[in-house]
Protein backbone atom coordinates (compact mmCIF):
# COMPACT_ATOMS: atom_id res chain seq x y z
CA UNK A 1 0.00 0.00 0.00
CA UNK A 2 1.86 3.28 1.55
CA UNK A 3 5.26 1.56 0.53
CA UNK A 4 4.25 0.85 -2.67
CA UNK A 5 2.61 4.97 -3.90
CA UNK A 6 5.85 5.79 -2.07
CA UNK A 7 8.10 4.31 -4.33
CA UNK A 8 6.02 4.77 -7.04
CA UNK A 9 6.19 8.84 -6.11
CA UNK A 10 10.09 8.57 -6.14
CA UNK A 11 10.17 7.28 -9.16
CA UNK A 12 7.61 9.82 -10.72
CA UNK A 13 9.72 12.60 -8.97
CA UNK A 14 13.68 11.41 -10.36
CA UNK A 15 11.73 10.91 -13.79
CA UNK A 16 10.51 14.59 -13.32
CA UNK A 17 14.00 15.89 -12.35
CA UNK A 18 15.84 13.59 -14.67
CA UNK A 19 13.27 15.45 -17.60
CA UNK A 20 14.72 19.18 -16.35
CA UNK A 21 18.04 18.15 -15.88
CA UNK A 22 19.30 19.29 -19.12
CA UNK A 23 17.15 22.66 -19.42
CA UNK A 24 20.31 24.78 -19.33
CA UNK A 25 22.16 23.01 -22.11
CA UNK A 26 19.04 22.91 -23.63
CA UNK A 27 18.28 26.38 -23.99
CA UNK A 28 21.61 27.12 -25.19
CA UNK A 29 21.28 24.99 -28.10
CA UNK A 30 20.63 25.86 -31.78
CA UNK A 31 17.49 23.39 -31.64
CA UNK A 32 16.00 26.16 -29.00
CA UNK A 33 17.50 29.29 -29.74
CA UNK A 34 16.37 29.32 -33.50
CA UNK A 35 13.28 27.50 -32.67
CA UNK A 36 9.74 29.37 -33.14
CA UNK A 37 8.97 31.42 -30.20
CA UNK A 38 6.03 29.68 -29.65
CA UNK A 39 7.99 26.20 -29.09
CA UNK A 40 10.27 27.91 -26.92
CA UNK A 41 7.55 29.21 -24.69
CA UNK A 42 5.83 25.59 -24.81
CA UNK A 43 9.19 24.54 -23.28
CA UNK A 44 9.69 27.20 -20.73
CA UNK A 45 6.64 26.62 -19.14
CA UNK A 46 6.82 22.91 -19.43
CA UNK A 47 9.97 23.52 -17.36
CA UNK A 48 8.55 26.06 -15.08
CA UNK A 49 5.44 23.63 -14.29
CA UNK A 50 8.07 21.06 -13.19
CA UNK A 51 10.13 23.38 -11.14
CA UNK A 52 6.81 24.16 -9.49
CA UNK A 53 6.26 21.01 -8.42
CA UNK A 54 9.97 19.89 -7.75
CA UNK A 55 10.10 22.56 -4.95
CA UNK A 56 6.39 22.63 -3.63
CA UNK A 57 6.89 22.44 -0.05
CA UNK A 58 3.01 23.61 0.73
CA UNK A 59 0.27 21.32 -1.07
CA UNK A 60 2.69 18.79 -2.86
CA UNK A 61 1.98 17.40 -5.68
CA UNK A 62 1.31 13.67 -4.72
CA UNK A 63 -0.09 11.92 -7.92
CA UNK A 64 2.70 9.98 -9.56
CA UNK A 65 0.29 10.11 -13.00
CA UNK A 66 0.11 13.98 -12.71
CA UNK A 67 4.26 13.87 -12.35
CA UNK A 68 4.48 11.57 -14.88
CA UNK A 69 2.53 13.83 -17.17
CA UNK A 70 4.88 17.26 -16.40
CA UNK A 71 8.14 14.67 -17.14
CA UNK A 72 6.68 13.89 -20.68
CA UNK A 73 5.08 17.47 -20.96
CA UNK A 74 9.19 18.37 -20.58
CA UNK A 75 10.10 15.50 -22.47
CA UNK A 76 7.58 16.14 -25.76
CA UNK A 77 8.85 20.03 -25.71
CA UNK A 78 11.91 19.43 -25.70
CA UNK A 79 11.75 17.00 -28.71
CA UNK A 80 9.10 19.84 -30.61
CA UNK A 81 12.01 22.26 -30.50
CA UNK A 82 12.50 22.51 -34.11
CA UNK A 83 15.92 24.64 -34.39
CA UNK A 84 17.83 22.33 -35.68
CA UNK A 85 15.16 21.75 -38.52
CA UNK A 86 15.34 25.49 -39.38
CA UNK A 87 18.97 25.43 -39.51
CA UNK A 88 19.46 22.09 -41.66
CA UNK A 89 16.53 23.98 -44.16
CA UNK A 90 18.03 27.20 -44.20
CA UNK A 91 21.55 25.95 -45.24
CA UNK A 92 19.96 23.65 -48.19
CA UNK A 93 18.40 26.94 -49.38
CA UNK A 94 21.66 28.55 -48.74
CA UNK A 95 23.75 26.27 -50.99
CA UNK A 96 20.67 26.43 -53.95
CA UNK A 97 21.00 30.31 -54.03
CA UNK A 98 24.47 30.20 -54.01
CA UNK A 99 24.32 27.56 -56.88
CA UNK A 100 22.45 30.11 -58.55
CA UNK A 101 25.09 32.49 -58.31
CA UNK A 102 26.91 32.51 -62.05
CA UNK A 103 30.28 34.98 -61.17
CA UNK A 104 31.31 32.84 -59.07
CA UNK A 105 34.20 30.16 -60.04
CA UNK A 106 34.30 27.00 -58.45
CA UNK A 107 36.61 27.35 -55.80
CA UNK A 108 34.75 30.55 -54.21
CA UNK A 109 31.76 28.22 -54.56
CA UNK A 110 33.21 25.62 -52.73
CA UNK A 111 34.51 27.44 -50.45
CA UNK A 112 31.10 29.41 -49.50
CA UNK A 113 29.03 26.14 -49.48
CA UNK A 114 31.73 25.06 -46.91
CA UNK A 115 31.16 27.83 -44.90
CA UNK A 116 27.30 27.46 -44.98
CA UNK A 117 27.91 23.78 -44.10
CA UNK A 118 29.68 24.96 -40.93
CA UNK A 119 27.27 27.67 -39.93
CA UNK A 120 26.11 26.97 -36.55
CA UNK A 121 23.65 28.88 -36.38
CA UNK A 122 20.62 30.75 -38.69
CA UNK A 123 22.03 33.98 -38.17
CA UNK A 124 25.91 32.67 -39.73
CA UNK A 125 23.92 30.84 -42.58
CA UNK A 126 22.84 34.36 -43.69
CA UNK A 127 26.29 36.07 -43.35
CA UNK A 128 27.75 33.30 -45.20
CA UNK A 129 25.40 33.33 -48.09
CA UNK A 130 25.14 37.10 -48.09
CA UNK A 131 29.08 37.07 -48.40
CA UNK A 132 28.75 34.58 -51.03
CA UNK A 133 25.90 36.90 -52.83
CA UNK A 134 28.48 39.79 -52.22
CA UNK A 135 31.39 38.27 -53.94
CA UNK A 136 29.51 37.11 -56.64
CA UNK A 137 28.55 40.99 -57.25
CA UNK A 138 32.12 41.71 -56.99
CA UNK A 139 33.43 39.06 -59.64
CA UNK A 140 30.70 40.07 -61.99
CA UNK A 141 31.78 43.70 -61.69
CA UNK A 142 35.44 42.72 -62.59
CA UNK A 143 34.54 40.41 -65.29
CA UNK A 144 32.50 43.43 -67.00
CA UNK A 145 35.73 45.59 -66.66
CA UNK A 146 38.17 43.30 -68.31
CA UNK A 147 35.44 42.92 -71.07
CA UNK A 148 35.21 46.98 -71.32
CA UNK A 149 38.94 46.75 -71.67
CA UNK A 150 39.31 44.47 -74.15
CA UNK A 151 36.63 46.57 -75.90
CA UNK A 152 38.59 49.22 -75.87
CA UNK A 153 41.79 47.83 -76.75
CA UNK A 154 40.25 47.51 -80.19
CA UNK A 155 38.34 50.62 -80.29
CA UNK A 156 40.00 53.31 -82.56
CA UNK A 157 40.62 55.65 -79.95
CA UNK A 158 43.26 53.06 -78.38
CA UNK A 159 44.45 51.64 -81.73
CA UNK A 160 45.26 55.24 -83.30
CA UNK A 161 46.73 56.24 -79.78
CA UNK A 162 50.55 56.71 -80.03
CA UNK A 163 52.85 53.98 -77.90
CA UNK A 164 53.37 55.35 -74.65
CA UNK A 165 49.76 55.97 -74.03
CA UNK A 166 48.65 52.67 -75.11
CA UNK A 167 51.32 51.88 -72.76
CA UNK A 168 50.07 53.64 -69.85
CA UNK A 169 46.00 52.37 -70.50
CA UNK A 170 47.51 48.28 -70.29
Amino acid sequence: GIQTNAGTLDQAMNQLRQSIASKDATKSSEDYQDANADLQTAYNRAVSDAEGIISATNNPEMNPDTINQKASQVNSAKSALNGDEKLAAAKQTAKTDIGRLTDLNNAQRTAANAEVDQAPNLAAVTAAKNKATSLNTVMGNLKHALAEKDNTKRSVNYTDADRPKQQAYD
